[in-house]
């Protein structure tokens, strides 16, 4: 498996990254885990009642996904959503993980559109 630092070749750069995804030897985005239910017990925080009922709750906030587009026609509703989906996949899931990565990309997107509002 192709390894974030080897796919990002810092060296090439003249520079040692020490990002956490660097550090820890992460792979690249498109080899992380994109599910969210059914993965190994290490790939969630909390205790497993906990985790089952935020799973819930992460399902449903996902079904108004597609509704919530970061460059949807409304930037509040936008960023309060992916504000939220960004809350509770991080506190649901562990590092590293393909959603995390897309819901922070969505909410910075979110922000960039609210602040050109």
């Amino acid at each position: 498996m192709t390894t974030l630092a080897s796919f990002l070749d810092c060296n090439r750069y003249l520079f040692d990254c020490v990002c956490p995804a660097c550090e820890q030897d992460w792979p690249p985005q498109d080899h992380l885990p994109s599910k969210v239910k059914g993965l190994p017990k290490a790939a969630y925080l909390g205790k497993e009642d906990a985790v089952k009922k935020g799973l819930s709750k992460l399902a449903t906030l996902l079904q108004g996904r597609k509704k919530n587009d970061p460059n949807g026609d409304d930037p509040d509703e936008a960023l309060r959503f992916h504000r939220n989906l960004c809350y509770l996949s991080g506190s649901l899931l562990r590092r590293p993980h393909a959603l995390l990565i897309t819901a922070e990309d969505d909410l910075h997107e979110a922000l960039r559109k609210k602040a050109l509002s």
